[in-house]
């Protein structure tokens, strides 16, 4: 694999990192069909990959939950602060990349100051959404 460093785009390299930390929990902790293995086979292995933002993993709780209950094996990636509400899921945790607050701060030392700062109200629905939505909202 690719060495984060490596890769171009910023975007580029903490999917880079991510997949290098889900691909080490996975063969850290034996993630295989034969260490599932037991009077019950898991019909399917799931890995869900989410950023740790509560609006991003509490929405796949009531699928996760559903996979568990059916006896999935279920494996959730995400940053430290998704850990609480996947453990209540029943649903293995593998902590993958950094916190939104670490990855927040980096941004905001890049930007020297949080997205959207200093933008003309108007101009605000274009730097957030791309550019086909903001047509469909602002003609509403």
């Amino acid at each position: 694999m690719t060495a984060a460093s490596d890769v171009g785009t910023p975007a580029l390299r903490v999917v880079t990192e991510l997949v290098g930390a889900v691909a080490r929990f996975i063969e850290l902790h034996n993630f295989t069909v034969d260490a599932l293995a037991t009077s019950s086979v898991p019909r399917v292995k799931v890995l869900v990959v989410s950023t740790e933002g509560a609006g991003h993993v509490s929405p796949l709780v009531p699928i996760i939950g559903a996979l568990v209950a059916q006896g999935d094996a279920v494996l959730v990636a995400s940053g430290p602060n998704a850990e609480a509400i996947v453990e209540k899921t029943g649903a293995r945790f593998a902590l993958a990349g950094r916190s939104q607050g670490e990855w927040m701060a980096r941004l905001t030392g890049r930007l020297r100051g949080m997205p959207g700062d200093g933008l003309a109200p108007e101009r605000i629905l274009h730097y957030f959404l791309p550019r086909n939505s903001v047509r469909s909202v602002s003609t509403r």
